[in-house]
């Protein structure tokens, strides 16, 4: 019994030095959308340094759960291209980094409207 006993002191105190060891990214800064076409939305951000991977998730503007973006979107280490938007209405992004430890704070930017006229990328 008593090395059963050692064996979970054990393991609890790794569990916990691993635990405070590790770090969640910080969330990713400078969120900015660029207008491309009437249903397409290129965002960017400056890259978290101890990132791996990202996340960004969307939705109409106020109405209801985000959703993660799936077909029609393109990611890079720094940057997103998501399609078939409906022009002239808002939407709401949020961007998160992760690593192995979890996933960062999200950064958000609400309110990003498709326009006819598109901006330069």
């Amino acid at each position: 019994v008593e090395r059963q006993v050692r064996v979970s002191v054990l393991y609890l105190v790794t569990f916990l030095i691993r635990m405070a060891d590790g770090a969640v990214p910080a969330a990713p800064s400078g969120l900015q959308a660029a207008f491309v076409t009437r249903s397409e939305v290129a965002l960017s951000w400056t890259p978290t340094p101890s990132a791996t991977h990202y996340k960004a998730e969307l939705r109409l503007s106020g109405a209801g759960d985000y959703v993660s973006f799936g077909p029609g979107a393109t990611f890079s280490p720094a940057s997103l291209r998501v399609g078939q938007l409906m022009q002239d209405s808002p939407y709401d992004f949020r961007v998160y980094a992760g690593n192995a430890d979890g996933w960062s704070a999200a950064a958000e930017l609400l309110g990003v409207v498709p326009l006819e006229s598109p901006s330069p990328p």
